[in-house]
């Protein structure tokens, strides 16, 4: 049973768009400045590393796994619209990278690079909807992988926070 419903899903595609979309992220990827590279590629780690663990362990679990001493990476300055960036490119490549997925993954990297943020867990506000739940991060209460708009159709069951050593 899957408990974890995020309203947007991945689009799908054929496999020949798949494979040009394949080659313009080599392209891309390549056209990247080292460090953006890097960037990336350590997203994508974590972001798959996080999938990974929800499939298989509980969020409780992935929760303590992924806690780190804040600021470890803070010498690198890597500004908060990098970091959303990478975790959203690297959760387009990753299967079934749900919402709950992305906000670990960038939650886990704020921490690393010294910011102090929440996930925030709520269920759709609409009553005769069907069931439906969004993850996401929030930094100085503004929310980051997703609107404002978007985050008000949620009522906040469960907020997540870093905590500091």
């Amino acid at each position: 049973m899957r408990f974890f419903y995020c309203e947007k899903s991945p689009p799908r595609y054929s496999d020949q768009v798949f494979r040009h979309n394949d080659m313009n992220t080599l392209r891309t990827l390549a056209r990247l400045p080292r460090n953006e590279r890097a960037l990336f590629f350590r997203a994508l780690l974590v972001v798959v590393f996080m999938r990974l663990g929800l499939w298989v362990l509980s969020f409780e679990r992935m929760q303590q796994m992924t806690k780190s001493k804040p600021g470890l990476d803070s010498e690198f300055n890597l500004p908060i619209p990098r970091l959303v960036w990478a975790v959203q490119a690297a959760s387009r490549r990753v299967p079934a990278a749900s919402c709950l997925t992305q906000s670990l993954s960038l939650h886990y990297l704020l921490n690393r690079a010294g910011y102090d943020s929440q996930i925030r867990i709520g269920v759709a506000k609409e009553p005769n909807a069907a069931f439906g739940a969004h993850a996401w991060v929030e930094y100085e209460g503004e929310p980051l992988l997703s609107t404002v708009k978007e985050v008000e159709q949620y009522v906040g069951v469960l907020v997540v926070e870093n905590e500091t050593a």
